[in-house]
């Protein structure tokens, strides 16, 4: 048969009732002898195979994951993915992948999706503009597993895997005050459940435990596209005297903030310091080659995915509230001045 074979289709050429075939099959039920060899040999002719799907529903498992992440064209949340998808497959799960581009409401459209799919648990990266929580209690509240990545959201007790992002900024801030360097501008997001507010935060702390100035004019927020990023950029050029580094917290936005100060004559880091945030690819290869943040988005996604599955099986309770930090490591590279010599 040239479409997939049905319990239908064997039912209908043996003249006999579906349940009978499926009974058959499964070798359960009142089922006679000659019957059973009948539908067994006309099953194997035509390579009848079990819909794992339709198998799944009868056990009200579909084997099903959902899986929000806010972009797909992120080189760092591709690796988390690659992390989740390698050990949901070990598991022998499958991932439903959708983008919330950092909007509730996308993020809403593609939860309702995964319910109505049947999903056995989900992973979400909260999208940034996110001020109603309800729609995750929902997902909870429905008995449906639910892990956290990269950004958590600490009013709800949800399991979660991050990074220590403010661990690692006070790492990088602690880096350049230790160059040297007095008038350090920060490009950031500020909206709540962004990376760019716990950078923030830990930019201001160490600011105030080396006691020097916070200065407004040097922090500027916006939505961390490129087209802002090169406005900071020109913003900070105006100012009497300019920043003597500058701490972008994403690559992308950090690779257009020095081509403008190129542009304007600076050289980097010989009269501006530039950062980023991510270690994309690109970071080691432009010129100088950007100092940056490397987060580990491989092992969060496996740790994420272990996480989930663990409490789809039943070994941890969808309470548990489990929050997973994992280290990221600073990468010293040309567009900063490295630490004199102690």
């Amino acid at each position: 048969m040239s479409r997939r074979t049905s319990l239908k289709d064997i039912a209908r050429e043996l003249n006999i009732s579906i349940s009978t075939v499926s009974r058959a099959l499964r070798n359960v039920g009142e089922v006679s002898e000659e019957t059973r060899r009948k539908v067994k040999e006309l099953a194997e002719s035509w390579k009848y195979k079990p819909d794992p799907l339709a198998l799944g529903l009868l056990k009200n498992k579909t084997g099903y994951i959902g899986v929000i992440l806010p972009e797909p064209v992120n080189h760092y949340f591709s690796t988390v993915l690659n992390g989740m998808n390698i050990v949901a497959q070990e598991h022998g799960y499958h991932l439903l992948i959708s983008y919330s581009y950092d909007q509730s409401g996308n993020e809403q459209k593609a939860i309702d999706d995964f319910v109505w799919a049947r999903a056995e648990g989900m992973v979400i990266c909260p999208a940034i503009d996110t001020i109603d929580i309800r729609r995750y209690q929902q997902i909870s509240g429905n008995g449906i597993p639910l892990v956290f990545v990269e950004r958590d959201i600490p009013e709800m007790d949800v399991a979660a895997v991050i990074t220590d992002n403010y661990k690692s900024v006070r790492s990088l801030m602690d880096f350049l005050t230790g160059c040297g360097y007095r008038r350090i501008a920060l490009i950031t997001n500020l909206e709540y459940y962004s990376v760019g507010r716990i950078c923030y935060q830990a930019y201001t702390d160490v600011l105030k435990k080396k006691r020097m100035a916070i200065r407004k004019e040097l922090i500027i927020h916006g939505s961390m596209s490129i087209s802002t990023s090169v406005e900071a950029a020109r913003h900070l050029l105006q100012l009497k005297p300019i920043p003597d580094a500058v701490v972008v917290t994403d690559d992308c936005s950090a690779m257009a903030v020095m081509k403008v100060f190129q542009e304007a004559g600076l050289s980097v880091p010989d009269d501006i310091a530039v950062t980023g945030f991510n270690d994309e690819p690109f970071t080691s290869y432009i010129s100088p080659a950007l100092t940056t943040i490397s987060r580990p988005g491989y092992l969060m996604g496996m740790k994420a995915m272990e996480l989930l599955i663990d409490m789809i099986r039943g070994n941890k309770s969808l309470t548990c509230g489990e929050k997973i930090g994992l280290e990221s490591d600073l990468i010293i590279r040309n567009s900063t001045f490295r630490p004199p010599d102690r």
